[in-house]
């Protein structure tokens, strides 16, 4: 796992501004072997190691 990727995404919450979005959004992240679930509601975010959903709003998937 690259110690970059997983400081960006451990680091996520950190900087989420309340209320910037209007309905819950689910992102699915695959970068090279690192994989992460983000669910940003309006209210808050929470950031998942691994895929924990079946359908995400957004896909990303690329190589490191």
């Amino acid at each position: 796992m690259s110690v970059n990727i997983k400081r960006i995404f451990d680091e996520m919450p950190d900087y989420y501004v309340k209320g910037k979005v209007s309905k819950d959004t689910v992102y699915y992240f695959s970068i090279g072997s690192d994989k992460y679930t983000v669910k940003i509601s309006p209210d808050s975010v929470a950031v998942e190691p691994g895929k924990t959903v079946d359908n995400a709003d957004v896909i990303l998937k690329t190589r490191a």
